[in-house]
């Protein structure tokens, strides 16, 4: 019975597998750990099978071997932990370290490295490779070898072996980008590391560069593309940024000189400057609109009637001596400090509607005056009226005056 072939007892295996449980193939006295027949358990590497078929006991290897030589895959338990191995170029091996006994670990060749996936006892998966060079010996789901985890509690980590949400990818201080699309061309959509930033963008990744740099994006180097992005950073700020042409290695994306626009974090909004201070809206540049309203004070109160309109002598005075309207800033004043929209229309306003009493004002001298100079023309008229009939009384008179004389003349011959 000890010359059995191992094809035999996979044939038998596998026999073994699909009769009843309660029919009993008969192999008394068959002490071979490499197959034995107990109560119609069959166990391989162990001589009290605990299940219909056991391959491995306890502490030994477990591991089922598809294909042989450096190319070979395998499926089996890592041992005392009870957990299951699935993958290329894998076997299990005790480095008589108890701890071990939850490491699957890997044969020694050259370039083709091992890929696997783990199926721990508590739930855990992790699905663990390498690519390239392998040590003898070397670990093969350990920490550095891990690409993705998804632990007891069903949460996924890509990147990270402490996911704490459902889904996280990359770590604290790891890169957590999504690539979508390849070459200069790709987009990325994950964390700026540490400070637990959002970005994305159009040829973005980051680069740890310093302590200080976990909050920055960087961008890889192209040079007639240019780059675009938005950072949703981990204080509420909201970056937009961007450049166009040629991209230096390494280049900061997000720098203040490639910030297009910033939503800061108690919501003020900068265009074309990364400080919009106390500002809902800081524009630094021009700006064009159809139509724009602002909800402000406005300048009736000129027309009240405990108004006190300035003279126009108080005008002219102010004038002489400020060089400007009162209540009206300077050119100085506004190239350095600005003017509020609202606040200057009211006040231009106010000079407008002191304008409108002004001419009222006028109005009135004038149209007094135009009834007196009426009244003067019209007294004039008059003037001439008495003046053409004098003219006439003096012609008269004088004719009077001759045929007086004539009259006297001939009384005295």
């Amino acid at each position: 019975m000890e010359t059995y072939s191992k094809v035999t007892i996979l044939a038998l295996t596998v026999f073994s597998l699909s009769v009843s449980a309660q029919k009993v193939i008969n192999l008394e006295g068959v002490n071979d750990p490499n197959f034995v027949n107990k109560n119609g358990k069959i166990g391989i590497g162990t001589l009290h099978p605990e299940g219909n078929l056991q391959i491995g006991s306890g502490t030994q290897n477990g591991l089922i071997t598809l294909g042989g030589g450096k190319g070979y895959s395998s499926i089996g338990s890592t041992r005392s932990d009870s957990g299951l191995v699935l993958g290329k170029n894998i076997y299990a091996s005790y480095d008589n370290d108890e701890k071990d006994n939850g490491f699957a670990r890997v044969g020694k060749t050259d370039t083709y490295g091992f890929s696997g996936i783990k199926l721990g006892n508590n739930g855990q998966i992790d699905f663990f490779g390498k690519n390239g060079y392998v040590t003898s010996n070397q670990i093969a789901n350990s920490d550095q070898n891990i690409k993705l985890r998804i632990n007891s509690y069903g949460k996924v980590g890509i990147g990270t072996l402490n996911p704490e949400g459902n889904l996280q990818i990359g770590s604290g201080t790891q890169n957590g980008l999504i690539t979508l699309g390849g070459g200069k061309g790709y987009s990325s959509v994950g964390s700026t590391r540490s400070d637990g930033g959002l970005i994305f963008g159009k040829n973005i990744y980051t680069r740890y560069l310093n302590e200080d740099d976990n909050k920055i994006a960087r961008v890889g180097k192209t040079t007639t593309k240019g780059f675009s992005g938005i950072k949703l950073g981990d204080n509420g700020q909201i970056d937009f940024f961007g450049k166009n042409g040629h991209v230096t290695s390494n280049q900061i994306a997000n720098s203040d000189q490639n910030t297009k626009l910033r939503i800061s974090e108690n919501g003020n909004v900068g265009i074309g400057t990364v400080n919009p201070g106390a500002w809902r809206l800081a524009v630094n540049g021009k700006v064009r609109a159809k139509e724009i309203k602002v909800e402000t004070g406005w300048a009736d109160f000129v027309f009240y009637k405990d108004y006190k309109l300035p003279t126009l002598t108080e005008v002219e005075n102010h004038i002489k001596a400020k060089g400007h309207l009162k209540d009206i800033p300077s050119a100085k004043e506004v190239a350095e400090n600005g003017i509020f929209l609202g606040e200057m229309n009211a006040k231009l306003l106010q000079k407008i509607e002191e304008l409108t009493l002004y001419t009222i004002a006028q109005e009135k001298k004038l149209t007094s005056q135009a009834k007196k100079i009426e009244l003067l023309e019209k007294e004039n008229d008059k003037i001439k009226s008495l003046e053409k009939q004098n003219i006439l009384l003096k012609s008269i008179n004088s004719e009077l005056l001759k045929i007086k004389n004539r009259l006297e003349k001939l009384e005295n011959k």
